[in-house]
């Protein structure tokens, strides 16, 4: 039983969007940047710790 003010769940009360408003400025750039970097280093790091658990100086000097 659904509340009296939120109607039928089969109802269709959509309304399309006719417009956005959106302002980018420095800030947001500088934000998306950061983000960037961020994700950047990060998965850097995961890449590089998988590869020290292998110990490729061991490996490497190992090789015939």
């Amino acid at each position: 039983m659904t509340p009296p003010d939120m109607g039928s769940p089969f109802e269709e009360t959509n309304t399309p969007i006719e417009s956005i408003d959106l302002v980018l400025d420095v800030s947001v750039f500088g934000q998306l940047f950061l983000i960037g970097v961020a994700l950047t280093l990060i998965s850097s790091l995961v890449g590089a710790i998988f590869v020290m658990r292998y110990e490729p100086l061991k490996i490497l000097a190992n090789r015939t």
